[in-house]
């Protein structure tokens, strides 16, 4: 393992010390069943107290489903909390002087990892473990880790991210990793390659195990391990005890004949910036390719993009040598020359580009993913019936946003590496977009109904791509069957459902996790609580009470964790980059700039959506606070700060409830006044988490009835 050391510690442009000490991966695979355990070692080698927060990335499909904290000679797990109850107890925590940890989903793929006062000199390791079925495409099994987080185009609001959970990057980052793979059963004899990273292997009978070749490696990009073997298993099930019944994992991968008609295909592929380096260079082959795949009765057309998007052709043309010739120039020549990564607009513009009527059109983008948000476009792609099929390029592509793009519009994603061969990716990715998905898929379990099964609904199929399944049994069934209805008729699969230990712990909750996605958000958050599951409903969290004596008297600076800036990332250019949120700055802009409320008002606006009366109140209240602490805020000052006549009625009203509780003798207009105060900076996508903290803490200890509270959320957010 990558040792620790008791060396003075690097400093960043901020001269703050460097808090992540290195991660130590351990991964072990059994079958197709992989759990991979992450722990980050932080250290704080300042002075103050200091709330570390770190957003990274995981694997897509990655099923968290563990936290262990060790902080000194204590060891503590966290545990499955509804996300509002888990952010209030976090909150609460560090308020008191405690260090709470907590690990929240932010999207898919996209997490944050909050440890909450951690104390001067002290050190802090954080565990996390997830699980992944590794499914085989073909005859290659892909393990795929992420390292860092790429500079990203646009607002990460627009994601989700409140400002403290911006990820920040650095060119003196030096976050390093080591590495231990452990692999059993049916993939330990395939051929094992990582094109992005030296290793070692070692193989003895039935077990194989891979490390890096040094001690560590620099986490500048991500960790691709391929398993290729002509006798992987094309069925499995697998049967564990669950709840007093049994849960069956069941996955098939079928090969089959599939039909192939003339399509009307859309390349679109990424110029901007930070495609510049090895990841245009791969975005060329991967074009060429795509080009020599085109059939004469198949229609295509190219858009490239950066901050704007430019057409090849003004419509869809046929795939003839006239107009592949001019492609091939065109893809010859093509540069990361563009400015920014304005994809929405690009993809929008390959809907206009028109097809002959009755032909299938697809998306093929060409693309390394830097960008934060592509909800809105993916919804319009799949209403117009626009099947999008991406190939993520570079070092360090960002996962959510293509799985996404490809999964709502019942298409697929493909990831190369740099040193992978494009040549021979592009054309099984092609080849997958042409061929003609089968239907109706259905598994069966033939001597048993199972009470549930998820997902609900299957995705599409393709030839050589497995197809997973979860279902739950009073008993366990002895056989499970797949059918798909080909060109060559209906074709069915069949595989013996076995009991396997290795599979006992995890499977029950990668299954329920599989569940989560066909229920209500309320039976969801249920599920994920029992489970213990980390999810979009639930943040895993853990407290560590603290002596008296020890905990500290201030507030904990807020740190973030800065990524290595990926390897050959074009990025590192950031003139071509959106900063609307200017998040990394230590203190706001309308701290740093002026004392005068009007100046903050109109240099810290609050998210654009948000109500205008809302904005106002926020600025002028939260400059009152830093600089009046002890201020008592009256209904008066908020008409002054702008609060509409009928939100102060309802106030007045909320005021004479008499189930107000107010444990510090606060009279009752300022409990109503400061919790309006303190609710809007919470619902605010543009206020720091310093400043929500500054005022709940000059609010005090008021508890408000839950259903009084809920009338003043109202108030704010309707």
């Amino acid at each position: 393992m990558y040792s620790d050391t008791t060396t003075p510690t690097m400093k960043t442009a901020q001269s703050r010390s460097v808090l992540l000490q290195r991660a130590d991966v351990r991964v072990d695979i059994r079958d197709y069943l992989c759990r991979t355990r992450m722990a980050y070692h932080f250290l704080n080698a300042e002075s103050v107290n200091i709330e570390a927060v770190y957003t990274f990335p995981l694997p897509i499909d990655g099923v968290l489903t563990d936290l262990r904290v060790q902080i000194g000679e204590r060891e503590l797990r966290g545990a499955a909390v509804e996300k509002s109850q888990a952010q209030e107890d976090y909150e609460q925590a560090v308020s008191e002087g405690d260090t709470p940890v907590m690990l929240e989903r932010l999207d898919s793929g996209l997490y944050s990892l909050n440890v909450g006062n951690i104390l001067p000199g002290e050190k802090a390791s954080i565990t996390i473990e997830f699980l992944e079925v590794l499914s085989p495409k073909g005859d290659e099994v892909r393990y795929e880790l992420p390292t860092t987080l790429a500079p990203l185009y646009g607002d990460p609001t627009a994601r989700g991210l409140a400002p403290h959970q911006h990820p920040a990057h650095s060119l003196l980052a030096d976050n390093r990793f080591s590495l231990e793979i452990d692999i059993r059963g049916c993939l330990a004899g395939a051929d094992i390659t990582t094109p992005a990273h030296a290793t070692h292997l070692e193989r003895d009978g039935g077990h194989a195990r891979l490390t890096l070749s040094e001690p560590a490696a620099s986490m500048d990009r991500d960790f691709i391990m391929t398993l290729r073997s002509e006798a992987l298993p094309r069925a499995f099930a697998v049967s564990v005890p669950d709840k007093g019944g049994h849960v069956v994992l069941a996955g098939f991968t079928p090969r089959f004949a599939a039909a192939a008609p003339a399509r009307s295909v859309k390349i679109v592929v990424d110029c901007s910036g930070s495609m510049g380096g090895e990841s245009i260079l791969q975005a060329r082959q991967a074009l060429l390719r795509a080009l020599d795949r085109l059939r004469p009765g198949d229609r295509f057309n190219i858009i490239r993009f950066g901050s704007s998007s430019t057409m090849l052709f003004r419509k869809q043309e046929s795939a003839d040598e006239t107009h592949l010739q001019a492609a091939m120039a065109m893809a010859r020549t093509m540069d990361a020359n563009m400015g920014g990564t304005e994809m929405a607009q690009a993809l929008d513009k390959a809907l206009s580009s028109a097809s002959p009527a009755g032909m299938p059109e697809d998306i093929l983008l060409v693309t390394d993913g830097q960008v934060w948000d592509m909800a809105a476009i993916a919804d319009r792609l799949a209403r117009r019936k626009h099947r999008v099929f991406c190939i993520g390029v570079g070092s360090a592509v960002e996962r959510g946003v293509i799985s996404t793009l490809s999964s709502k519009t019942g298409g697929e994603a493909m990831f190369v590496n740099v040193h992978e061969d494009m040549g021979n990716k592009v054309f099984e990715h092609f080849k997958r977009m042409t061929l003609t998905p089968a239907g109706r898929p259905a598994f069966d379990f033939a001597d048993a109904r199972p009470l549930a099964v998820a997902p609900k609904k299957l995705p599409p199929v393709f030839d050589g791509d497995m197809v997973l399944t979860c279902a739950w049994f009073n008993a366990a069934p002895s056989e499970a069957s797949f059918s798909l209805r080909t060109p060559d008729g209906l074709m069915n699969w069949r595989t013996s459902v076995t009991a396997n230990a290795d599979w006992a712990e995890a499977l029950p909750r990668f299954a329920a996790a599989m569940k989560l996605q066909d229920l209500p958000d309320d039976e969801a958050t249920a599920l994920a609580v029992e489970y213990n599951l980390v999810s979009p409903f639930t943040n895993f969290l853990v407290v560590m009470d603290r002596a008296d004596a020890e905990k500290p008297e201030n507030l904990p600076r807020l740190r973030t964790v800065e990524h290595n800036v990926p390897h050959g990332c074009g990025g590192m250019v950031m003139h071509d980059m959106q900063m609307p949120a200017m998040g990394f700055l230590h203190e706001p802009a309308y701290i740093r700039a002026s004392s005068s409320p009007k100046a903050i008002h109109e240099q810290a606006p609050c998210a654009p959506d948000a109500k205008a009366w809302v904005s106002t109140l926020l600025t002028q209240a939260i400059f009152m606070i830093k600089t009046h602490p002890n201020i008592d805020i009256t209904f008066d000052m908020l008409e002054v700060w702008g609060v509409p006549e009928d939100i102060l009625e309802a106030l007045r009203d909320i005021m004479s409830d008499a189930s107000i509780y107010d444990s510090s003798s606060r009279p009752k207009e300022e409990a109503v006044a400061f919790k309006l105060i303190l609710i809007a900076a919470k619902k605010s996508a543009a206020v720091r988490r310093d400043d929500v903290r500054l005022v709940r803490k000059a609010l005090g200890e008021i508890v408000l009835a839950k259903e009084l509270e809920a009338k003043i959320e109202l108030l704010v957010t309707s």
